[in-house]
């Protein structure tokens, strides 16, 4: 996996995903041939896709009609892998997100024209996520 700091394309084994990739071409492409679709909020055509783009990766891409929004991603936590979850789990997660992301695009922030990337423990739904928000 790799993400563009050009643009925000976030290049995986199975193919890319883009700011400019609409839901229904991501839905006919190799890469999303597996997808799992839910709806988010049906009001405001909120779709969340799951996709799962290479090993030890698990991705959800938030869409908002065609539009994508952002890009949630999660990687495997070798070591405890078939593991049963746990919170020490999410955190060992975070440090991987983390140390990624160093290796990958150097010292945070991660600021960029097209958008953001962070690492993030989410305390209330208790996961660890890479985060790719494209600006409106």
């Amino acid at each position: 996996m790799r993400i563009c700091i050009s643009d925000g394309a976030i290049l995986f084994e199975t193919g890319a995903v883009r700011r400019e990739l609409g839901r229904s071409e991501l839905l006919r492409a190799p890469i999303g041939r597996t997808a799992q679709e839910q709806l988010g909020n049906p009001e405001q055509e909120w779709r969340h896709i799951a996709i799962d783009p290479e090993p030890g990766v698990a991705v959800t891409l938030i869409y908002q009609s065609e539009n994508l929004s952002e890009a949630m991603i999660s990687f495997e936590v070798p070591a405890r892998a078939g593991a049963e979850w746990s919170i020490e789990i999410e955190h060992e997660r975070r440090g991987l997100h983390d140390e990624w992301l160093r290796s990958a695009l150097g010292d945070p922030p991660y600021e960029y024209g097209w958008g953001s990337v962070v690492s993030v423990f989410d305390e209330k739904g208790l996961g660890s996520e890479i985060i790719v928000a494209y600006a409106r």
